[in-house]
């Protein structure tokens, strides 16, 4: 039964994330920024300009992201050079890409 296997699974959509660069102070970063600190994911489902956003964006440091182990991404690959760049943040986390 999936219910079952979804016991305590949690669930967190954040809906129209704006990652321009001039948004450094804007509400999506501030609840992406709640989310990894407060929620401590352990897996995140990102598309490509969220993997940016969290990589070169200074707001988001390695400590946001500690929890983490797996990020799967959806939508366009992700290059290995963004890759690097937010394991750089993340280095225990790993990449699965959809094909």
């Amino acid at each position: 039964n999936s219910i079952e296997e979804l016991e305590g699974v949690e669930l967190i959509h954040i809906p129209n994330v704006d990652t321009s660069p001039q948004l450094s102070n804007s509400t999506t970063v501030f609840t992406l920024t709640f989310v990894l600190m407060n929620l401590q994911p352990d897996v995140l489902h990102l598309v490509p300009p969220l993997v940016q956003f969290c990589a070169y964006n200074p707001v988001v440091k390695p400590h946001h992201l500690e929890s983490l182990e797996f990020v799967f991404i959806g939508a366009a690959p992700v290059g290995e050079v963004l890759a690097s760049k937010f394991k750089e943040k993340a280095p225990n986390c790993q990449f699965r890409e959809g094909k």
